[in-house]
């Protein structure tokens, strides 16, 4: 009888958002950081968001919600955007997601894996204290080896960069490049810091190699597509100057004006 009702609520509830949104209503993507936000504009909004599974929870609030643990599955994921590298946000994962246990998707639950990646078509249900209780309609898993030695050499290697230890960063990227595959978004993330070292070194055409990786992975790097534009011209004027038999100097001011 429980599972009739649910049933019949979660249908009135798609048929009542269609008739809302209209039938050529396509759900945008964002990311989970958005809806952490700003959730009172994505409430009940179907949004698609990509994300890394950590781990089956039991959060439930009956008081604020219609999720109990008869009908829902309750897990936590960070979002893709999340540095996982870093300490700090590694311990910080997200843990309202609900995934009903009647629909088909339900079954994949019990297949993913920590850090598997998931695009999801989901929800925002309810907010209760500023978080957003979000319901998963639907779900795709796409698999990624990533583990947490993984994400350790990516600490390592950043570290080392932020020490000035420019050297021995690439060496260590160029060390986690060999040995890994990383999912595109981080691979992205680490091309950007190996391109940072050749810039630093004033090595701008493996710099410019560099840049070009990170923006072939797929990914939105706002960091990647500003260095490489700002390269493209500096390169672009060393080479109108070397037609004039003149020479620019290169400074690593050029991108780090602070430094």
């Amino acid at each position: 009888m429980q599972k009739r009702w649910f049933l019949a609520v979660m249908l009135l509830s798609l048929l009542s958002q269609a008739s809302v949104l209209g039938p050529t209503y396509t759900p945008q993507k964002v990311t989970l950081e958005a809806l952490m936000v700003t959730p009172e504009a994505y409430k009940n909004m179907p949004v698609i968001i990509t994300i890394r599974f950590h781990k089956p929870a039991a959060i439930y609030n009956a008081f604020f919600t219609t999720f109990s643990q008869e009908t829902h599955a309750n897990f936590s994921a960070w979002g893709l955007e999340t540095p996982l590298w870093k300490q700090e946000q590694l311990l910080n994962d997200f843990s309202y997601f609900y995934l009903p246990k009647e629909i088909p998707a339900y079954k994949t639950f019990f297949r993913l894996e920590k850090f598997e990646q998931v695009e999801a078509t989901v929800i925002v249900r309810a907010i209760f204290e500023k978080f957003p209780y979000i319901e998963i309609v639907d779900l795709d898993t796409r698999k990624t080896d990533l583990t947490e030695e993984m994400l350790t050499g990516v600490y390592q290697a950043e570290r080392l960069c932020k020490n000035g230890e420019w050297e021995a960063a690439k060496t260590a990227l160029q060390k986690l490049f060999d040995q890994h595959c990383y999912p595109p978004d981080i691979a992205s993330e680490l091309y950007c810091r190996l391109a940072e070292c050749h810039l630093r070194q004033l090595k701008y055409e493996k710099a410019e190699d560099c840049l070009g990786e990170a923006l072939d992975n797929e990914c939105d790097n706002p960091w990647a597509t500003a260095m490489r534009k700002k390269l493209k011209s500096i390169l672009k004027e060393e080479e109108k100057l070397e037609d004039a038999g003149k020479k620019r100097p290169r400074t690593t001011a050029d991108f780090f004006p602070s430094t």
